[in-house]
């Protein structure tokens, strides 16, 4: 227990004092603080590049010099060469928020509700920090959270008048005919793969595909072992199409000599 408190003290302190440096390092750098301990370098600035460097300001064609006094150090320096001449380029960041009527981007779902992508994964990690070890009752619950996630988040993106609606619409209709799909539909796809037919596509062993949402499930991986195809369609809650799936690649590897 004395070994956890001084641990726990330990890391806040190492915290605590990251913080600190990084504040003492960057956030005191002004350009008031740069002119002021480096009056030489902007003393050989013209009068207009001083004006410019005052305001926080930069013109094309400024020198490294004045851009570093008027922005500071770069975000990214990036190298390449333009005209047969090596350049380098400074890369600055600069985060706003956007104009909307809700008080945070996006809404106050950013990730999750907005953006999407990895959710499943990071519920999953969630849910085992909690303590849960069944794998099938976390995808479960995992799918289930991530519908509340995105209810939540489109009903506040409605009542807020922050769709879009005819670029909507279309989406919609590409997700809803998307449900539709049928096994022999995912098995022209993979056709198509192995006829070259779809430009800049991975070759057709190199495909796999699964996903789901409450009620509806699928699983597509193409060239298996001994040249199989499996498809896999359930109108039922994930894992259902990955553990069959599983089955059939294991029943394929099993059936061979």
């Amino acid at each position: 227990m004395i070994f956890n408190m001084k641990r726990q003290i330990f890391l806040r302190a190492l915290i605590v004092g990251l913080c600190a440096s990084a504040f003492l390092f960057n956030g005191c750098s002004t350009t008031e603080t740069r002119i002021s301990d480096h009056p030489e370098i902007f003393q050989t600035l013209s009068p207009n590049d001083q004006a410019l460097v005052k305001a926080g300001k930069i013109r094309e064609g400024m020198s490294q010099n004045a851009v570093w006094l008027a922005w500071g150090v770069p975000d990214q320096k990036a190298t390449g060469v333009a005209r047969g001449k090596p350049v380098e380029t400074w890369i600055y960041n600069e985060y706003t928020y956007a104009n909307a009527p809700y008080p945070y981007p996006y809404g106050p779902f950013g990730y999750g509700g907005y953006f999407g992508g990895g959710i499943g994964i990071m519920n999953l990690a969630m849910l085992a920090a909690l303590g849960m070890t069944d794998i099938h009752a976390m995808n479960k619950l995992k799918v289930r959270l991530g519908g509340v996630i995105n209810g939540v988040a489109t009903v506040t993106f409605v009542a807020t008048k922050a769709i879009v609606w005819p670029q909507a619409m279309i989406m919609t209709a590409g997700s809803v005919l998307g449900g539709y799909s049928t096994a022999q539909d995912l098995l022209r796809l993979l056709n198509a793969l192995r006829a070259g037919k779809i430009a800049n596509a991975p070759a057709a062993g190199m495909i796999g595909i699964a996903g789901g949402a409450p009620g509806l499930n699928a699983v597509m991986e193409g060239d298996l072992e001994g040249g199989y195809d499996v498809i896999v369609l359930a109108n039922l809650d994930p894992p259902a199409a990955e553990k069959m799936g599983r089955a059939l690649r294991e029943r394929i590897r099993g059936s061979r000599p």
